[in-house]
């Protein structure tokens, strides 16, 4: 929303059912970066927002989630990326919509890297009231015997933890990839 600043009625920028996680303001005054969940509740992208139309631009275009710094001449963007099974690194983009991420980071160890990290599925789960509850579920590896799985919930409001990017909670994830079935 925007208000004048000598008052007068609040004028929403954006609408529909997803969140701005964030938003930042350009340097000229011009743009709104934001982080949404537009499109899809499990990810987070950056858009440009154009201040005078109300134009939206989505910029980011990876799995995961993407938290957005630009750099001060409006060229750059720096990225805090991550995947549900890479934790976050740092990448850099040009300022421009699907450019290429270019990763400057590499935080894990190779013998880390070796584990056969899984990317879970998001599924929705009924509750008793019909709402539809967002879950991980981690399959078996192989051909399960028994259709065993883990199906991980967590929802403390905007410590959600069904999405697809590197999970807060990560000792959960581990135990949810240490416990997963074998098939």
């Amino acid at each position: 929303y925007t208000v004048s600043a000598a008052g007068g009625a609040a004028k929403a920028l954006t609408s529909g059912q997803w969140e701005v996680q964030d938003v930042t303001l350009s340097a000229d005054r011009k743009t709104f970066y934001l982080e949404t969940n537009e499109g899809d509740h499990a990810q987070v992208h950056c858009y440009a927002l154009d201040a005078a139309t109300g134009k939206q631009t989505q910029l980011t275009n990876e799995v995961g989630r993407q938290d957005v710094t630009v750099s001060p001449d409006g060229k750059t963007l720096a990225l805090v990326h991550s995947t549900a099974n890479r934790p976050p690194e740092l990448y850099f983009q040009k300022n421009a919509p699907g450019a290429a991420m270019r990763r400057m980071t590499e935080s894990t160890t190779p013998e880390w890297r070796s584990f056969p990290w899984i990317k879970p599925e998001i599924v929705m789960v009924p509750a008793r009231d019909g709402a539809q509850v967002p879950a991980r579920i981690f399959r078996p590896m192989g051909v399960p015997s028994n259709h065993a799985a883990v199906i991980f919930v967590h929802g403390a409001g905007y410590l959600q933890e069904a999405h697809k990017w590197w999970p807060d909670y990560s000792r959960e994830n581990n135990f949810d990839h240490l416990t997963r079935p074998k098939g």
